[in-house]
């Protein structure tokens, strides 16, 4: 097992497909490709931060994900993420 850290334009096509295929299986839904990369492209920078849990075949079996927004806080904009 390893942890790759990475930004969602870094996941390579066989890490996309064994995590939609993982979450899919445990949360029993059926997303697909689009959604993710959807959920994933942050306002603030364009791309989310991702720790993933590869196994020695390097599918993602768990994962991390850290999506950057903006926030309004008293009148400031910040970026939290």
């Amino acid at each position: 097992m390893q942890i790759k850290i990475c930004k969602t334009y870094d996941f390579s096509n066989k890490e996309w497909l064994s995590y939609i295929t993982s979450f899919n299986n445990v949360f029993n839904l059926n997303r697909d490709l689009n959604y993710f990369k959807k959920k994933y492209k942050s306002e603030a920078d364009g791309y989310s931060l991702h720790a993933l849990l590869l196994n020695d075949n390097l599918d993602v079996v768990g994962g991390c994900t850290i999506i950057p927004v903006f926030y309004n806080r008293n009148n400031n904009i910040i970026k939290i993420g």
